[in-house]
């Protein structure tokens, strides 16, 4: 594992939650991405203690278990204890996995704000925090994990598509929504 720089490891001491965003699973195998990204939050992990992770990730075709399980078996198989570690098992999007962990986080009391990172792989990096950064997390953190050369370009094009419309149709969404979470209750699930 490569080493952390002093500017990361002075971030990684003031974070209290590190989501790690699901991927693609073989079975219940991680994808490469997958890998990466999980092998990137151990690193964090490691240096910091206090860290909790959330895994998320529902299930998707052709995946024997949910990505969120398959990631906790990874970290516990690697020496994470399990009272360190938030599943979030029904997201199945981007928008979800940071509205998911979102909720999770605040049921065990916890918050948002400047205490908190993700990890993506290189290409999703952009789209993920301001995705999260309209959901109402302040200060977030991204840790950008290594892109496999082998899906360098599908990822990027496929991300560069899903930019695009984040900037069509999904932020509008996501503001219409919290403006109705906000005229009506926070009754409003989304």
């Amino acid at each position: 594992m490569p080493k952390l720089s002093e500017l990361e490891i002075k971030e990684i001491k003031n974070i209290k939650y590190l989501i790690v965003l699901g991927c693609r699973l073989f079975g219940v195998t991680p994808s490469r991405c997958l890998y990466e990204r999980l092998s990137a939050a151990l690193k964090l992990v490691k240096v910091n203690r206090d860290i909790i992770i959330v895994c998320s990730g529902g299930q998707g075709d052709n995946e024997d278990t949910t990505e969120a399980r398959a990631m906790k078996d990874f970290f516990v198989s690697n020496g994470v204890e399990e009272s360190r570690i938030i599943l979030e098992p029904d997201s199945h999007s981007t928008y979800e996995n940071f509205e998911f962990s979102k909720e999770k986080i605040l049921k065990t009391g916890g918050s948002i704000e400047n205490n908190s990172a993700f990890v993506t792989n290189s290409f999703h990096v952009f789209r993920s925090k301001k995705i999260a950064e309209l959901i109402g997390y302040k200060n977030i953190v991204e840790i950008s994990a290594y892109t496999p050369k082998a899906s360098k370009i599908s990822n990027y094009l496929r991300e560069g598509l899903s930019i695009i419309n984040y900037y069509l149709n999904l932020r509008r969404k996501i503001k219409k929504m919290q403006k109705n979470s906000r005229d009506y209750g926070n009754n409003i699930k989304y």
